[in-house]
């Protein structure tokens, strides 16, 4: 595995991995950790914030001012995520730990619109779930479980009529820390765990073994996943539970580089990040 000393090796330059920002505006929104983030897609963008008092937050964005429009009640168990509709503005998933994953429409925000459970679980056996996704048309809702009998779960419900499709739960034998569907294709998704396997599947196929096509080894406890690409390929970056950094390439199967925590610690503070 390569660390952040192969960083010449590899001839890359800072401005390839370090994007110039300048902050607009900031704002202190609890005095407790912020674990989720998510944004609409569009020039004015509300901003949603999931934070350690088990709170949502939700703060428009306009002329550079960022202002408060709403604030959930607190949730009995760690909220695992948020994430936007893809096509209603209005619309956030807000899912927690108990197995819930909620729908709100921020123009009625009393009322929660659609739950999401995993309706087969018998009593005192819910799965705990520890993360979510919405595909990009907006159709699949997949989600995350600590293991539970021996087998950890990727759960599917179909959003259009709130069903529960099933789930896959032969690829991971340790607890799942990420889901996260194809930006463009709804039907390829990656799922991530504390085994250190990044699994890719293609949803289109019918069974479990035909869907999973690979499987990658970070040697390591995966904590963070996101797709992008690099020469139009599909790449796959990973941020691990001891803050590593990995960048895959999904053709070759293996990461074309890697960067310890130290390292981008020393170049954050560079850049001023």
């Amino acid at each position: 595995m390569n660390n952040g000393k192969d960083i010449n090796h590899h001839n890359l330059c800072d401005s390839e991995l370090f994007v110039e920002c300048n902050c607009l505006s900031e704002v202190q929104v609890t005095t407790d950790y912020i674990f989720n983030i998510d944004a609409t897609k569009d020039n004015n963008p509300n901003i949603a914030v999931t934070t350690a008092n088990k709170s949502c937050l939700v703060y428009s964005l306009d002329n550079n001012q960022l202002a408060n429009i709403w604030e959930s009640k607190k949730d009995k168990s760690k909220l695992i995520g948020c994430k936007y509709s893809s096509r209603e503005k209005e619309v956030l998933y807000i899912g927690n730990s108990d197995g819930v994953i909620k729908t709100i429409d921020l123009r009625t925000p009393d009322k929660v619109a659609v739950q999401f459970k995993d309706t087969t679980a018998e009593v005192n056996k819910e799965k705990t779930f520890n993360c979510f996704d919405v595909s990009s048309n907006d159709r699949l809702l997949a989600a995350g479980t600590d293991v539970l009998g021996g087998d950890a779960f990727v759960l599917f419900w179909d959003i259009r009529i709130n069903k529960l499709l099933g789930g896959y739960w032969q690829s991971h034998t340790d607890d799942i820390t990420q889901v996260r569907f194809h930006p463009d294709d709804m039907n390829k998704l990656i799922s991530g765990s504390t085994d250190g396997l990044i699994n890719l599947y293609d949803l289109s196929q019918e069974s479990e073994d035909d869907a999973l096509i690979d499987t990658l080894n970070t040697e390591s406890s995966v904590n963070e996943l996101q797709w992008f690409t690099k020469n139009n390929k599909d790449c796959i970056s990973c941020v691990t539970h001891t803050s590593d950094l990995q960048l895959w390439d999904l053709d070759k199967g293996e990461p074309y580089q890697s960067f310890s925590r130290e390292y981008l610690t020393k170049m954050m503070v560079r850049h001023k990040l």
